[in-house]
């Protein structure tokens, strides 16, 4: 079977993909992070979770900043 695909087929096939990469990006991060501290993932999960919460109630807990 033959595969005939336009280039912006394999732009909207690459872009729908992405996403997808990033998590995995992040996933890979935090086991890295969490071995080289030697904790579990979910442990490095959540210091991770308590620094940025701590950041964005230090920023002034806006969700929309004005640039």
């Amino acid at each position: 079977m033959e595969c005939r695909c336009d280039k912006m087929s394999l732009i909207l096939l690459n872009d729908s993909l992405r996403p997808m990469n990033n998590t995995m990006k992040i996933t890979e991060d935090v086991r890295k992070y969490a071995a080289g501290q030697g904790i579990a993932e979910e442990e490095a999960h959540q210091r991770e979770m308590e620094g940025k919460s701590k950041e964005f109630v230090e920023s002034g807990a806006e969700v929309y900043t004005t640039a």
